[in-house]
């Protein structure tokens, strides 16, 4: 019986993959399923495999090969037959590696009588599996990110891998951070402090633990406990990092809030002492770290004692509260300002030469005895208020000393007739 075959039609329905090299190791042929797995690419003009592609192959321990131990140049070197030889293979279409039993020898060109290199691949992703426990991990409700221990692009290392949660949780896909840096999800308030610790630990192959502000896709920012351990090859080598990131968002606004309001006046909704000692003192490590001015002003309200006195405290307060939105509508979001007592806050600014950010409590000076507060249809204040200042000169540490410093100049400036500001001089 005569049979009519198609040889073509039989190699690429093989569930084996088949390559051949030339002497030069280009490729002469390779079947569909071959083609499927390592990812080759066609020339769109000829139809015509591309013969150079670049190659990113690993040994079964996770190690890059250098081009001299790829499966064909061994057998051109050692002319001999080579035997399930495990290999790794980068397929840069999906970014994602497949695992090989391969085998390979020489056969002779019937047309040439060059040597060509077959080369027999068996896949076997399914029992060398990169990520543990990949399906558990995939179904996990933490998002986990996988990334290589190699920073190839110089921002952090390359993500390899992502599972449901963190598409559910960033609103990214896992094709459009594959092969991206972690940074991707970093925005205008991720800590650079936080970042760098992270990086420092990463480079020492150290697990680290931090809650890190992080960016959705569109921008949405979010808290999340981020957890990083380094994976180990059978080498006992590093090859790859986990990121488990649980999102505490919610258990982070709420702590924030209660933070807010134990460093809140409620009634002006300034800072109060525990803020002031709180964010005045980073305030000011801040700018003796960065070589920035900066002054403290402490300011009181002349003869508040007689507004209370004559119209009452509720009066007073609304008085308080008048002045606190009138100091914030003239000061910059990021400046500092503190109710420390009944009719006392502390104001600080930074960021300009003395001069200037003197001149700036002068204007505040001016435009309190300039307002009216009016507190109802027939009752209309007009206020003025007393500053003592404090300024940077990198030797004064503490913000005690500084409130010292301000507070003798206050005095200074009741002393000689209030409604006025006096800088502190140690003489």
């Amino acid at each position: 019986m005569n049979l009519t075959i198609d040889h073509e039609q039989l190699l690429n329905s093989l569930t084996i993959g088949i390559i051949v090299f030339n002497n030069e190791f280009k490729i002469e042929y390779a079947n569909q399923t071959c083609i499927n797995w390592l990812g080759l690419t066609s020339d769109l003009e000829t139809s015509n495999l591309i013969t150079d592609p670049f190659w990113t192959i690993v040994d079964k321990h996770g190690d890059l090969l250098a081009t001299e131990e790829f499966p064909a140049v061994v057998v051109a070197r050692t002319q001999k037959p080579l035997c399930n030889y495990e290999i790794g293979v980068l397929n840069h279409t999906t970014n994602v590696y497949s695992w090989f039993l391969c085998n390979a020898y020489i056969e002779k060109s019937r047309k040439t009588q060059l040597d060509n290199y077959v080369l027999t691949f068996t896949n076997i992703s399914d029992q060398k599996e990169i990520i543990p426990f990949k399906d558990i991990v995939a179904k996990a409700n933490d998002a986990v990110i996988i990334s290589q221990a190699v920073d190839t692009k110089g921002a952090g290392p390359e993500i390899v891998y992502v599972n449901e949660a963190f598409t559910k949780l960033t609103g990214y896909s896992s094709t459009e951070v594959i092969g991206k840096t972690p940074s991707i999800l970093s925005g205008e308030k991720t800590s650079p402090i936080t970042t760098k610790k992270i990086m420092d630990h990463l480079t020492q192959f150290l697990p680290v633990r931090e809650e890190v502000i992080n960016y959705k896709k569109d921008g949405k920012p979010y808290w999340v406990d981020l957890n990083i351990v380094p994976l180990k090859n059978s080498k006992g080598i590093v090859t790859h990092y986990a990121s488990i990131e649980r999102d505490i968002t919610e258990i982070k606004d709420k702590t924030l809030n209660l933070e807010k309001l134990a460093k809140t006046d409620t009634l002006t909704e300034a800072l109060n002492r525990r803020g002031l000692n709180s964010d005045g003192c980073k305030a000011i490590e801040s700018a003796y770290e960065s070589g920035r001015s900066f002054i403290l002003a402490m300011m009181d309200i002349d003869h508040f004692k007689t507004i209370n006195d004559t119209f009452g405290h509720d009066v007073g307060d609304v008085v308080l509260k008048h002045l606190t939105d009138l100091l914030k509508e003239n000061l910059r979001a990021r400046d500092i300002v503190a109710r420390i007592g009944g009719e006392e806050f502390v104001i600080i600014l930074e960021g300009d030469p003395p001069p200037i950010l003197i001149k700036k409590v002068e204007f505040l000076r001016q435009i309190i005895e300039d307002s009216a507060f009016s507190v109802s249809s027939d009752i209309e204040f007009k206020l003025t208020c007393s500053f003592g200042i404090a300024q940077s000169d990198f030797t004064t540490r503490t913000i005690n000393e500084l409130l010292k410093q301000a507070d003798i100049a206050l005095y200074k400036s009741k002393s000689n007739g209030r409604n006025q500001v006096t800088v502190y001089s140690p003489s």
